[in-house]
């Protein structure tokens, strides 16, 4: 079985008021799993062609961070690149930032610190 590369990052989730989760969560479990989109972190909605989303998704998956967890905080984090071989994430490399994607709602923001892919 191949091994998905991980990337580390600095990762602040917004509240709800700007958009972000009524929850935080849980970046242990193996279960919580967002996308991302390479791009400045100001960015706060979808760049939309009608009804289509134009943004590049990259499925991960949270496999390490804090327990607990307040809005607006930065935490380091680790997440699985999903689909790799098979999607390609050379964008996701040593000081890129992202979006982090619920759907069309972005919830947070970051910066790669460090990536195996």
């Amino acid at each position: 079985m191949n091994e998905q590369p991980v990337a580390h990052a600095l990762v602040t989730f917004l509240d709800a008021r700007s958009g972000g989760r009524e929850t935080m969560p849980d970046l242990t479990s193996g279960r919580y799993m967002p996308h991302i989109v390479i791009q400045s972190p100001d960015v706060r909605s979808p760049n939309c062609d009608g009804r289509n989303i134009l943004d590049n998704y990259l499925g991960i998956r949270f496999v390490s961070g804090p327990t607990v967890m307040l809005p607006n905080q930065c935490y380091d984090c680790d997440f699985a690149l999903m689909y790799h071989p098979h999607v390609d994430y050379s964008a996701v490399c040593d000081g890129a930032t992202f979006t982090l994607r619920e759907g069309g709602r972005v919830v947070g923001f970051g910066s790669i610190t460090r990536c195996s892919n």
